[in-house]
């Protein structure tokens, strides 16, 4: 019987590999600056290391900014991808493994009345997401080609307004193969099987 449960519990821990997040910080929240107060908001440049995990790239004198419960954050702190002014790329990199599936999941929002488009590129997906309406939840899926890194990438168009696409709670993960579901069901059953008999 216990090695029936701990068989179980090892493809439990399987599948809850497989739904972790591969995308880090994706909620924002982790070591932010110390200039940030709630209902206020932080600029972070081009080059800058504030937003943890995460690389802010384009033009230089471009920007996002870290927003927290206000200015259409949605979850505490949500970053701005206009910027003060922008807009400049937030992206990140993760591992992919050739032909395994991945699920973008982030929540979407905007700025007062802004309009902008996000500019979406999740490994081999490429996407415009218009128009922007306050609490969308976005799910996104690619399979990679070739095992290695992918990338994750949000920005937005339009001229700078100073507000603009707010996005935050981003995951990133791999999408468990049928067998591996299979395999779990089978295990618990076994064990309440074996179970129901004592």
């Amino acid at each position: 019987m216990k090695k029936q449960i701990l068989f179980s519990i090892g493809l439990i821990a399987a599948c809850a590999s497989a739904q972790a997040n591969l995308i880090s910080n994706g909620d924002f929240e982790s070591s932010p600056p110390a200039g940030l107060t709630s209902g206020n908001y932080l600029k972070v440049d081009v080059g800058s290391s504030d937003i943890a995990g995460w690389v802010v790239s384009g033009a230089p004198g471009k920007s996002v900014d870290l927003i927290q419960n206000s200015y259409g954050s949605i979850n505490n702190i949500s970053v701005d991808l206009m910027g003060t002014p922008g807009p400049a790329t937030l992206s990140q990199m993760f591992s992919v493994i050739a032909g395994q599936t991945y699920q973008l999941d982030f929540d979407l929002s905007r700025n007062g009345s802004s309009l902008h488009t996000v500019l979406l590129n999740f490994g081999s997906l490429s996407e415009t997401i218009s128009p922007v309406i306050s609490g969308t939840h976005i799910t996104r899926f690619f399979t990679a080609a070739l095992t290695g890194s992918a990338n994750l990438a949000f920005s937005t168009s339009g001229t700078d307004t100073f507000s603009g696409p707010v996005i935050d709670d981003v995951i990133v993960a791999a999408v468990p193969l049928p067998g591996t579901l299979a395999l779990l069901g089978v295990g618990l059953g076994f064990c309440m099987l074996r179970r129901s008999k004592k």
